[in-house]
């Protein structure tokens, strides 16, 4: 044999130690320890956010300042993040019924009610469960007291 293979054996063979039963690297090993190195896409990512910040931003201000609709369209997206719902801590009605009423009469917004109403289906739910698990538990005891007295 040459050197080539026997070396290609040895490699081989360390992979097999760093390596679980399933061939996945174990924790704190894998074939490439010194890990990435920053490559050309991190600096062009690097490069593109400052001419953004530094020449990008300020034209589209410009722009935007000029009149252009478009431009301020995009400033506005990107300073402006889309707002999310936020449901501050009210008493609601109690039942599903309740929960209607609120929502007709507009005490409550429509995501608001859909989340309690998920909530009651939820603990019907719960219900129906420890309920067919009462009802088998019975039958189980019906089960072996006909069993005992054979």
């Amino acid at each position: 044999m040459d050197g080539k293979n026997v070396d290609a054996c040895e490699i081989t063979k360390k992979q097999d130690v760093a390596r679980d039963a399933q061939g996945k690297w174990k924790r704190g090993v894998s074939g490439n320890p010194a890990g990435r190195t920053p490559g050309p896409a991190t600096s062009v990512l690097r490069t593109l956010r400052a001419w953004c910040e530094s020449v990008g931003l300020p034209k589209l201000m410009e722009q935007a300042e000029a009149g252009d609709g478009d431009a301020l369209r995009a400033l506005i997206a990107l300073g402006i993040p889309k707002q999310k719902p936020v449901s501050l801590p009210v008493a609601l009605p109690g039942g599903p019924d309740g929960v209607l009423a609120a929502l007709e009469a507009g005490e409550i917004a429509p995501d608001e009610a859909k989340a309690v109403m998920a909530v009651h289906l939820d603990r019907v739910r719960i219900k129906e469960i420890e309920e067919l698990e009462q009802r088998l538990a019975a039958l189980e005891r019906a089960v072996q007291e006909k069993g005992s007295e054979r």
